[in-house]
């Protein structure tokens, strides 16, 4: 029997060992030595190594360091273990802990049938790098334990980097633990997975001592302020990387479940898959900086958003009778240019408002397509309340005027700095509000510090207050039946205050009609078009084609006033205050 005590110092192992018993007293620990790597299998499972007794068939496998640094922590060095790695089709034993794979083949251009188990944290399953083509089929990966970075792809299933190119078909991937991801792909790396599941479960094992905070790789949970909570995306997508995903089930206890951040040029294209969360909240997509996320026939079943849109030229795409059922479909915050379609017969459901765009200025395009919103909202302007510090709070400006922006236009938007919206081909019978102000409310509380500075050259919109304030609200109806209201307004959310106990709240107000102040609404009825009002209404600007109607209910009529002027509501174009109001015959 080979034995083993750990108990006056560490134990650096320096070659592979096998022990039939094993045992670290408290404060010992296991290492390698400088430039590799120890990885523990117990009976064929890679296992934590802690302090206490192990028996049975223990493995202590010695490997060569995959070491890659983290560009937005000063280039902190990251060491990889790992089952599996290929580079450049190639299996590299020098790295690969092959003895941890339980069942199934790994070959130099297919892995196939593998099942891997570990209780082992960051301990990832199959790396694939360099310019490899690879394909993993039928693979079964558990993963539990906590990872470390979900940017570098610490612990997760499957990663792809470099230049390879990933096929994953009829696989099972299941994680739990913190920032423990399934699926990874980064640098130019292509990605590609089809008839497969990814499931991430979320713990509580936080690091001792952790508080809750944004930081790039530092971050072991969501920070409430995207009005999620969590601790694990399901999947990570960085760098300029492309991924395709088809006849999928993803889905994530918690914060995410298909996750793109700090891209320089990411495209994911989903289609005819399933997504949804499992626990309490979580987004099904995420789309930021240089990205376009596309789903093509895809069912968010239980979601808080469909998707988040969020900074600089962020953009999405829904089609081809995608159907959400959500808290709030999409919600765009921090957004700069980018530009969101939905188009083809798709369908949402929400509880809130079907779209919320915050402190941003974005392209909206919805075309034959369908909104039910509980709530009454298909459209919501507003102020951003995403508080940039978890240690922070969002208020409400109760009790202070929005005062008009000496020099501002509110009868005509400007396409560089406000929201443009058209709907085509569809009828709307929601409502559409903008309750914008200048009074720059989430500035008023405490500010969240970037750990690191963007990069020089072109004004990066979405890392600072510059797209804050008040928006004009451009809407385009173009062969639309409309009989909801559009319509300036004040918004207020249900708590005046919104912390952590009640980040549910984020990106949902409470609208009153009122005379517009810096958030003007400019509407274009065009190609037989008929707006039929019903209610009161304040908006800035309106254009009548002659194939187009501004009319009131059966049995009402409409009285429109432009600067307190009652005119004709024919066709033509008015610019100023403009009061819409519906009375009786």
């Amino acid at each position: 029997m080979q034995s083993m005590v750990v108990k006056e110092k560490d134990w650096v192992v320096v070659n592979d060992t096998k022990l039939d018993y094993l045992r670290i007293y408290p404060k010992c620990h296991i290492i390698a030595p400088e430039g590799k790597t120890v990885t523990m299998l117990l009976n064929g499972y890679p296992e934590r190594i802690l302090p206490g007794e192990y028996e049975g068939d223990i493995q202590l496998c010695v490997r060569d360091a995959i070491v890659r640094p983290f560009v937005f922590d000063n280039n902190k060095e990251y060491t990889y273990r790992v089952a599996a790695h290929i580079t450049d089709n190639k299996i590299v034993d020098q790295t690969s802990v092959l003895k941890g794979i339980q069942k199934g083949s790994v070959g130099e251009t297919l892995a196939d049938k593998v099942e891997i188990t570990a209780n082992d944290p960051d301990f990832n399953g199959i790396i694939v790098d360099g310019n490899s083509e690879y394909k993993i089929t039928n693979a079964k990966i558990d993963f539990l334990g906590n990872g470390s970075n979900d940017f570098m792809g610490m612990g997760f299933g499957i990663m792809a980097k470099d230049q390879a190119k990933v096929l994953i078909e009829d696989c099972d991937i299941h994680t739990k633990g913190v920032v423990r991801g399934t699926v990874y792909a980064g640098d130019d790396a292509e990605l590609t997975m089809r008839h497969s599941t990814i499931f991430a479960e979320t713990t509580d094992e936080m690091p001792i001592g952790y508080k809750q905070h944004i930081g790039l790789g530092s971050a072991y949970s969501n920070a409430w302020v995207l009005g999620t909570l969590g601790t694990c995306r399901a999947s990570f997508f960085t760098d300029r990387a492309t991924v395709n995903i088809e006849n999928c089930i993803c889905k994530s206890q918690g914060w995410g479940v298909l996750s793109i951040d700090m891209p320089q040029n990411v495209r994911m294209n989903v289609k005819d898959s399933i997504i949804y969360k499992t626990g309490e909240s979580a987004y099904g997509a995420f789309s930021i900086g240089n990205t376009i996320d596309t789903f093509d026939n895809c069912d968010f079943s239980d979601i808080t958003y469909a998707m988040i849109m969020a900074s600089n030229e962020a953009s999405g795409v829904f089609k081809n009778h995608t159907k959400v059922n959500a808290r709030i479909g999409v919600i765009v915050y921090r957004n700069y240019q980018g530009t969101l379609d939905i188009v083809d017969k798709c369908v949402f459901h929400t509880e809130k408002a079907g779209i919320c765009i915050k402190g941003s200025s974005s392209y909206i395009n919805i075309k034959d397509s369908e909104f039910y919103p509980q709530n009454g909202v298909l459209l919501q302007v507003m102020d951003n309340d995403e508080q940039p510090n978890a240690d922070g709070y969002y208020e409400d400006p109760l009790g202070e005027d929005d005062i008009p922006m000496e020099g501002r236009d509110i009868t005509e938007a400007d396409p560089t700095e406000d929201v443009m919206v058209t709907f085509s081909d569809m009828e709307i019978r929601d409502n559409i509000f903008n309750c914008s102000t200048n009074l720059y409310v989430n500035q008023r509380c405490p500010q969240f510090e970037m750990p690191w500075q963007p990069p020089e050259g072109p004004k990066h919109h979405g890392f600072g207050a510059d797209l804050q304030g008040a928006k004009n609200l451009d809407v385009v109806l173009d062969h639309v039946d409309c009989s909801g209201l559009i319509s300036a307004s004040i918004g207020r959310h249900a708590s005046p205050v919104l912390t952590s106990y009640n980040y549910y709240e984020i990106g949902v107000v409470t609208n009153t009609v009122k005379e517009p102040v810096n958030n003007g609404v400019i509407v274009h009825l065009n190609n037989n078009t008929v707006w039929t009002v019903p209610g009161e209404c304040w908006i800035t600007g309106i254009h009548i084609d002659e194939t187009s109607e501004l009319t009131a209910p059966e049995g009402k009529t409409l009285v429109m006033t432009v600067d307190g002027e009652t005119v004709s509501a024919k066709p033509g174009t008015y610019r100023g205050k403009i009061h819409l109001e519906v009375v009786d015959k």
